[in-house]
């Protein structure tokens, strides 16, 4: 996308012209490289929850962190699971832990 918009010469020139030298082994990777070939995260995470309610998906994951970036509410059980781990007794003579809290109603 970015190289359809600039060239990796371009990017060069423009960036000497301000003092700064790039060396890449090629002028393609100058161009992927460009500040346009970012796209701004908050928008793409948008745009994805937006497919995800529309689209009825239980689950999005970003392939390359595996963070979610979309699921809906139902299938968030982490009440549950600290309603259930504060009514378990201790597993050790240690001091008790604090029990967990839930977490915040958005």
């Amino acid at each position: 996308e970015a190289m359809r918009r600039v060239s990796g010469q371009e990017v060069i020139k423009s960036l000497e012209s301000k003092g700064i030298i790039v060396k890449c082994w090629s002028a393609r990777g100058i161009a992927e490289e460009a500040p346009m070939a970012y796209k701004n995260i908050e928008e793409v995470v948008e745009v994805v929850q937006d497919i995800g309610k529309k689209e009825g998906y239980t689950l999005i994951v970003e392939k390359r962190t595996g963070g979610v970036v979309y699921a809906p509410t139902s299938i968030d059980i982490t009440d549950s699971v600290i309603q259930i781990y504060n009514a378990q007794p201790p597993k050790s003579d240690d001091a008790p832990a604090a029990p967990a809290t839930e977490k915040k109603k958005k």
